[in-house]
Formats: C-alpha cells, structure tokens, sequence
C-alpha cells in the first residue's frame, strides 16, 4: 500500500491540512505541536474503519469543539491492483464518497463506498503488518510485532526459496491449529469436548458407585434394625434404676433440709444473743471509760495551771525586748532620713556641676558650628562665583599654550626690525611712541606690515611676506579662541583661570571641612535643638545656688560633687541596711511577742477548758451511777455472755450434724440421677426413633427398584467410556500432527529469517558498526544485539538502543515486503532517546531503506531529521 495525499478539514484541531507524499523515499512532515501531525495518520484509520454514522469514541474525539462543523477526511492511496480517492465526512452533513481510478473507474457513495474499501483492502493489505510499520507517538521503545502478519512470511518464504509458507501448507496448519484448539488449550491442557467426555464419564462411574454403596447400606442397615431393638431393652432397664436412685436421694434430701432448718434457727438465736451481750458489754465498758475519763481530765486540769504559772516570765520578757527594738528602729529611721536628704542634695550638686560641663561643651559646639555656617556660607559664595573648573582650565590652559606655540611659530617667520639709538631718540611704531637714549635698543616683530617713524626724519612702512601673514592668522584664531574660554571662565588670562580654579578648590575644601565640622558638632541635633537645650541648661544652671536651701556649701568642681555623691551614698546605704536589719528585728521581736502573748492566752484558755470538761465528765459519772451502780453492769453483761456460749455450742453441734450427711454430696449425685434418667429416657426415644427410620428407609429403598437402576448406570459408564477412548485418540493424534508440523515449521522458520536477520543487521550496521548482530526470536523481534563481542538481551540496551533497533526493525521490514506493495513506514516523534552522532548515521540509514518503500516521519523537532540526505519535507501551517 501506498499513500499519496492526506487532506483534513474541521478535524479536532484542525481548521485544514493537506499533504502530498512520495511514493519512495522519505517524506518528512515538520509542524509545531497541535498543529494537527499525528492527526493526519489518526484519519486514515478512522476513514477506513468508522462509517459516517458511527458514534464510536475515536469518532467523537475529532468533532470541532469550537463550532458545529462536521469532521472530514480524504485519502489518496494504492493498494494491489487498486488506486483510489477516499473522502469522508461524520458529524454534521454526512457523506462517504469513493472514487476508484485503477483498475477501471469506479465511482461509489455511502454504505457501498465504505464496504468496497474494506473489501479492497481486506484483499490487498496486511491489517498486522500495517500496523506493524508504524511507530506511535510515545511508543518509541516498542518494537514491531512481525510475527502477527503474512506479508513478511511471504516474504521472506519467496526470498527462501519458497520451500514452506505456501497457501496450501498454511491452510493445513490453520486447520491443524483449529482442530487442536478443540481438545487442547496453547500450553497442552485438555479442554472443550475432550474435557466435556472426561466428566460425563466420570459422573457415570460416580454414580454406579453410589449405587453399589447404596444397596450394601440396605444390608447394613437391616443389621442396624436388630442391634437398636437389643440395646432398647437395655435402655429400658437403665431408666428404671436412674429412676429408683433419683427417689432415694431425694428422701436422704429432705432429710438435710431438716437438719439445715434446724442450724438457720439456731444462726437466728444466737445472732439475738451476740446483740444482747454487746449491748451489756458496751454499758459497762462505756462505765468503765467515762471512769478513766474523769481521771484523765483531772490529770490535764492540773497541768494546765502548771503551764499556765511558767508561760508569765517568757512573756514579760519578751515585752521589754520589744519596746527596746522599737525604740532603736526609730533612731535609725532618723538617720536614715538625714541620710537620703544629704544623698539628694549631693546628687543635685553632681548634677549641676556636670550641666555646668555640659553647658561649656555645647556652647563651644553651637559657636563652631556658628563659624563653620558662616565659613560654608562663604565657600559656597566663591562656587557660585567662580566659573572655572578642571575641565574649563584645562582647556584654556590648552588654548594657551595653543596661542603660544603660535606665536612662537610666527616670531620665527615673521619680520624683526630692530632699532638702536645712536643718540636720544624718539620712535613712533604703528602710532605708539618709543623712547630710545643713546645705545638702547627696540625690536619689532611684523607679522603683516607696521610703521616706524623718526618724527621729521623718516618714515619706514615694512610688510612681512605671505607665510608670516598666514602664521599671524594663526596666532590670531589661537588669541580668539583664548578670548572666548577666558570669557566663559570669566578671567583675563589662564594665571587668573588658575588662581580662580585654585580659589574654588580652597572654597571645595572650605565647605566640606565646615560641613564635617557641623556634622560632627550637630550630630543627632539641629542647631534650634542645639540652641534650645543650651538655654535649658543655662537657666537650670544659672539659678541652681540661690534656689538650694541645704546648709552645706557647693562642691568646688564636678569631680569633689561627684566624690561627695559618692560618701552620700554609702552613708545611705548603711542607713538603710541598719534600718532593714532593725525593722527585720522588731518583726522578730513583734513575732516572739505575739507567740507569747497567743501562748499565754492559749493556756489560760486551755486550762480554763479542762476544768470545765472535767466538772461536766464528774457530773455524767454520778449521774449514771446514780441511775445503775457499777457492779450491777458487769453482771448483766456476765449473764448474757453466759447465754451466747450456750447458744454457740448448740448451733455447733447441728452443724457438725448436718456435715455428716454431706449435703453437697447428696446434692450432686441427686443432680447426676436426675440427668442419668433424663439421658437414658432421651437415648431410648432416639432408637426408637432410628429404628422406626430404618424399617421405613428398607421398605423405600426395596420398592425403588436399586438394582434396575445400578444396571442402567453400568451401561451409561461403558458407553462414554468407549467414547472417552475415540475422542482421547483423536486428540492425541492431532496432538502428535501439531507437535510434528510445528518442529518442520520451526526448523522451516529458522532457514527463512535469514534474509530478515540479515535485512536488519545491515541497515543497522550503519549505526553501530560492522561488529553488529543481532538474534531475532520466534515472533521475529529482536531478541539480542551482539556489538564487539559482547551480547545483552534487547531489554538490557538503553533506551536510545532499543528505540534505533525498534526503527532499524521495521525499515528491514518494509524494504522486504515492498516489492509485494507492502504498507508504509511511519515514525511519529521518533529518535527522541537518539544522541547526535547516532542520529546521524540513523539519517543514513533511513535513506538507506527509503530508496525500496515509502517513509513518513512526523516530527515536531526540524533539525532532527536534516541529515537524511533525499527526505523532502513538507511545512505544516501553524
């Protein structure tokens, strides 16, 4: 198959795309992404598998999402015997339109042109091989899947030799492989009919076996029927006994009830007494306590007077202390406030005495920075004033020395006329008189002409010559230029330009000392600030020695006020340590007091409290003895101790009686002959139960005719088995065919992709070199590559490798089949893995393989195809 021309419009993306391909060779489509590159081969295969109908979702995808316009694609191709012009619209407005122009011309519509296309290529086209040739956009490591077609085993059978591979030997296989795939699964495990047999035979044999054992279970359930009616008259037995020990333990039952009756009266009794003897105890013990009461309360009377009589000393003692604590904590509360008087009057005198610094020092700030306004308002009177500059100077230094050399060059070419007096003279030159006395001496430079006259004598009119004129034009124009930058600078001559550059350079000076100067004076003030915090200071100072009203003199200097601050501060401190200690003491002093005055009060309190509990505690006491005497209390608690031990005795001897029958004993055996009847009553129904089922399952059974029934499923079993054994025998057999065709084709297979191997390895020795080999597997992809002797499996190659292969593969591929028609190359992206100098030789090598078939390479990327050396290129817009 070939492609001629691909044409898009409204597809996707795409507003209109067309694009004519060669028919050999390389045909490179560049375009930016989403400008519609891979779309172009996307619509042949929509064109050729979707009618304009479908609403599949590939369909779908290509419908313009920006207006209601219906996708549409158009196809040039070739194809075995055919050409045609294919187009097709979906969507909106549908049409399928089909133009054949070889062999003869044809023209067809809908459904019928879609099918004729189907039918064409199904005829012509190798869908596996197509398929095959194309390299995806994002599938550059994928390698063509060869093997799935029969264009490239033709192929390569013809290129054999023909020996294998013809329709009839493929037809022969096709049938084999369908006839084995009826019996055996691709890895040999039965399946289909052979494995429908294999159960319905062993179904059969199952269920003669169940019938067997079933008729043997009627044998052996009429031996179950006799055992149950002998072990029922043992069962029978077993209750009646279960039944007779279940009475006589509920007598032995009753009787322990009794004897427990018997124990809870007397638990009952004896719990009445236990309360009478506690309460008879309780009175006298009570006596006995409020006795030793009496006797404690007494005790503690007395020795709380004793307390008492000792606590006076302490306190009185602890009085005086207090007093004389106070007494010196208020002395030392004098002093501490002379103290802190002294203390602030020296830190006033420190602190006058330091303004009065102060205030020195400001001053001589605020008069420097007086000065140095005054100096900087002057600096900047000059440099406003002054014109000249360094630039200005030096060019009128320049002019200058430009006049000078000009006027020296003229003095050298010009005209000297010198004049000496032979007596007292007078000269007028060009109108100036001159003066001579004897033996003086005047020269005159002429430049152009000039007059010398001798009032009365002569007249002399000299003219220098026209080389001396030119020169004094340039000394002139050198004179004028001076003049003008003079006037600029506004100066008379370059010693005035330099002394008023040198007066800006001093101004410059001057201003930037002056505002250093007032920088460095001001710092973080402004000279208002300055001025208003030096009147402060005036004022705090001034007034200072008449306002103090301490009796002590000033300090002489900062230096003896900062040393009495100082002495002051010491003093204070020591005033105000004495203080704390003395207040510290007077608390303690205060505190020891309070304890005994607290102590004091608290024992005559306390004494107070026991003689008031001891007269009530000797009121209580008579009046209960006044009520009942002592030694009638300890009898009645005598008698009632004497009743519970009574009491006590009886009880344990109805319950040692009671132990003698071993009530849990008898309670656990009654249970056990209660549960023995009920097990044996419950087993006795349950073979009467069995029983009665047995004899009803042998009636069943004998009416059902087993025996019948164990003949018919005999004869099921030996027919499927014979069928078993035909279908087992015709699988094997074709098993065998399978296996033996496989191994001719295989050894067939191995001689055949010879010339497919050798097709790839000399395109891709381009690449990688002469060493190259590669060993293709059973679906005709590269399953090791062999370069300078060492060997990797295809998967182990970097990506670059496995993705120049992959290509390398399917050029092989297409330069076999082509002279069959074969399908085209397309490479959508490739070679991205590629580095340079591979890319390169992979250029070769597709040009290599494009003289033979035909080529499409898509790429976003222009540069990296340009060095295949016959590709023709095509721009897409956009």
């Amino acid at each position: 198959m070939r492609i001629h021309r691909i044409k898009l419009a409204n597809y996707g993306g795409v507003d209109a795309c067309e694009v004519t391909l060669d028919d050999e060779g390389v045909t490179i489509i560049e375009g930016q992404n989403e400008v519609g590159k891979t779309s172009l081969l996307e619509a042949v295969d929509l064109i050729i598998d979707y009618p304009d109908s479908s609403g599949a979702g590939p369909v779908k995808a290509i419908k313009p999402v920006d207006r209601d316009d219906g996708a549409e694609a158009e196809i040039e191709v070739s194809t075995g015997p055919y050409r045609f012009t294919y187009r097709k619209r979906w969507h909106r407005q549908r049409l399928t339109e089909l133009r054949i122009v070889e062999p003869r011309q044809e023209q067809l519509t809908g459904r019928e042109a879609h099918d004729r296309v189907k039918v064409m290529l199904e005829e012509t086209l190798d869908k596996a091989l197509w398929e095959a040739l194309r390299l995806h956009q994002g599938g550059q490591l994928a390698q063509g899947a060869f093997g799935e077609g029969e264009s490239l085993g033709r192929a390569l059978d013809q290129t054999a030799g023909g020996e294998v591979g013809d329709g009839r030997e493929n037809d022969l296989w096709s049938r084999v492989q369908d006839e084995r795939a009826k019996y055996w699964t691709a890895t040999g495990l039965p399946k289909g009919k052979l494995t429908t047999i294999e159960a319905e035979l062993a179904a059969s044999r199952s269920r003669a076996d169940e019938l067997v054992a079933e008729l043997r279970a009627l044998d052996a359930d009429t031996e179950a029927v006799a055992r149950l009616s002998d072990n029922a008259s043992l069962l029978e037995e077993r209750a009646r006994d279960s039944e007779a020990e279940e009475k006589r333990l509920q007598a032995c039952e009753e009787a322990i009830d009794r004897y427990r009756a018997e124990v809870r009266r007397l638990e009952v009794e004896r719990e009445a007494l236990s309360a009478k003897h506690e309460l008879r105890a309780g009175a006298a013990a009570r006596r006995r306590d409020l006795i030793a009461r009496v006797d404690e309360l007494t005790a503690a009377a007395d020795a709380a007077d004793d307390d008492l009589e000792r606590a006076g000393p302490v306190r009185r003692a602890a009085e005086a202390h207090d007093a004389q604590v106070h007494a010196e904590l208020e002395q030392a509360r004098r002093v501490l406030e002379t103290a802190e008087v002294d203390h602030r009057q020296a830190d006033a005198d420190e602190t006058f005495r330091r303004q009065e610094i102060e205030l020195a020092q400001l001053s001589e700030r605020h008069d420097r920075i007086i000065e140095a306004q005054e100096r900087l308002s002057r600096a900047e009177a000059v440099l406003d004033a002054t014109l000249v500059d360094d630039a200005l100077l030096d060019r009128i230094v320049a002019a200058n020395l430009e006049l000078v050399g000009a006027e020296a060059a003229a003095a050298s070419g010009a005209v000297t006329v010198e004049a000496r007096a032979l007596s007292e003279v007078e000269l007028q030159i060009d109108g100036s008189a001159h003066a001579l006395t004897e033996g003086e001496t005047s020269e005159t430079v002429v430049t152009d002409s000039a007059s010398i006259v001798i009032p009365d004598v002569v007249r002399l009119d000299v003219r220098a010559g026209s080389e001396a004129q030119n020169l004094a034009e340039q000394v002139a124009g050198a004179r004028a230029s001076l003049a003008v930058l003079c006037e600029q600078a506004g100066v008379s001559d370059v010693d005035a330009a330099h002394a008023a550059n040198r007066a800006r350079q001093d101004a410059e000076r001057t201003k930037d000392e002056a505002s250093a100067t007032i920088q460095q004076d001001l710092r973080d003030l402004t000279l208002a600030s300055l001025a208003q915090k030096t009147s402060r200071l005036t004022e705090r100072t001034s007034s200072y020695e008449t306002e103090r009203t301490h009796p002590s003199e000033v300090p002489a200097d900062f230096e003896a006020a900062k040393a009495l601050a100082a002495k002051r501060e010491g003093a204070l401190t020591e005033a105000r340590e004495t203080v704390g200690r003395l207040e510290q003491d007077a608390r303690s002093a205060a505190s020891a007091l309070g304890e005994a005055e607290v102590g004091d009060a608290t024992l005559t309190e306390k004494a107070r409290q026991s003689r008031g509990a001891l007269g009530l505690a000797e009121r209580e006491l008579d009046a209960a003895r006044a009520d009942t005497a002592d030694s009638t209390l300890d009898d009645d608690a005598a008698r009632a101790k004497a009743d519970l031990d009574d009491t006590q005795t009886a009880l344990d001897g109805a319950r040692r009686e009671l132990e003698a029958h071993d009530p849990e004993s008898v309670a656990v055996l009654l249970e056990n002959a209660v549960a023995a009847r009920q097990r044996a009553n419950e087993e006795l129904r349950d073979n009467r139960k069995e029983a009665q089922r047995l004899r009803t399952m042998l009636e069943v059974k004998g009416e059902e005719g087993l025996g019948r029934d164990l003949d018919e499923a005999k004869t099921t079993r030996d027919r499927l088995e014979r069928e078993h054994e035909r279908t087992r025998a015709r699988a094997d057999a074709v098993a065998l065919l399978h296996e033996v065709l496989d191994k001719h084709r295989t050894a067939a297979r191995q001689r055949y992709v010879q010339p497919f191997k050798e097709g790839i390895e000399q395109l891709g020795r381009i690449v990688f070199g002469e060493s190259l080999e590669v060993e293709l597997g059973d679906d005709l992809r590269i399953a090791r590559r062999t370069l300078d002797g060492v060997t990797l499996d295809f998967d182990q190659l970097s990506d670059g490798a496995q993705e120049q292969l992959g290509l390398i593969g399917r050029l092989a591929c297409a330069t076999i089949v082509s002279a069959d028609g074969g399908a085209p190359v397309v490479f959508d992206d490739a070679l991205g893995w590629t580095d340079p100098t591979r890319l390169d030789r992979m250029g070769a090598a597709i040009r290599s393989a494009g003289q033979s078939c035909q080529i499409i390479v898509l790429t976003c990327t222009p540069g990296r195809y340009g060095n295949v050396g016959t590709a023709r290129v095509v721009q897409l817009p956009g």
